[in-house]
Order: structure tokens, then sequence, then C-alpha cells
């Protein structure tokens, strides 16, 4: 990751925090990527949940279902690979998974979440719904100062 400071120069309107910054999307898509690498990437998961990749890696098409999922599939809205269950938390928070576990229909929070949670939008612990409020957050505080309209929308 580079130092700061050659971030700022890039952007120098980082320097004003009521400045707006227009990056590239090449750009933006760069960074998203970094930020997807970073996640434990379960690539079991990945090739259960994506077959067509599974496939290809194993045609040799692909180098790893870990770069696929940093690099395409994460763009294309693939599901996130990552097995990142509290067993506790979660069957507190949702109920039925518990109700689920004792009735034998799943073995536990974590095949529970594999099979429905993430397709339902439910998340794993604590730690992740508190991460994707802050990001709803700072998209929602974007969308409202830039009056309503994406800022991609302003320059079509």
């Amino acid at each position: 990751m580079p130092n700061f400071s050659e971030i700022v120069a890039a952007f120098p309107e980082l320097q004003n925090p009521d400045g707006r910054v227009w990056i590239p999307t090449r750009f933006l898509r760069f960074l998203l990527s970094q930020l997807a690498d970073a996640l434990p990437v379960d690539e079991h998961l990945y090739a259960a949940d994506n077959p067509d990749v599974a496939a290809a890696h194993e045609a040799g098409q692909l180098a790893s279902l870990r770069e696929h999922f940093t690099q395409t599939g994460y763009f294309e809205a693939r599901p996130l690979p990552v097995r990142l269950v509290d067993e506790h938390w979660y069957l507190t928070e949702y109920p039925d998974a518990g109700n689920a576990v004792a009735r034998g229909t799943v073995t536990d929070a974590a095949q529970h979440y594999a099979l429905r949670g993430r397709t339902e939008g439910r998340v794993g612990s604590a730690s992740q719904r508190e991460q994707q409020a802050r990001w709803r957050t700072e998209l929602e505080e974007l969308f409202r100062a830039c009056d309503g309209v994406w800022p991609l929308q302003k320059h079509m």
C-alpha cells in the first residue's frame, strides 16, 4: 500500500475534508479488488457456489479461484466466499437458525449461513453487521452530499 502522501499527491482534494474526489472507475475497481483480496477467501466455498468458475479453473483457464473472485467475481456480485460465522451470535440473532439446528435440519450456524443465510442477506457476526452498517452509512452520506444523484450520474 502506498504512503498516504502519495495518494494525496494523486488526489489533492483529500487535504480538504469538504472536497470531493473524482477517481477513474479503473482505479476504484483496483481499490475494491484490494479490499476483496484482504478477505479470508474460502476457495472450496467459492467453487461450490460457482460451478462455472470451478470448471474453468479445473480446465486450466483460471490461475486461481481467489484471484478470480478478487479481480472478477466480486464485480459480478457473486456471493462472498467467506466463512465467518460466530455460532452463538448467529443463533441468538436468527432464532429460526437455532430452531433449524435444534430440529437437525442443519448441523450448526455455519451450515445454516452457507445454505441459506448468505443468500438471504444475513451476516455471520456482530462485527460483520457493524462493518456493513458503516459502509451503508458512508454510501448514504455520499448520496445526500450529491443532492440525491450519484456522482457519476452528474457527469453523464
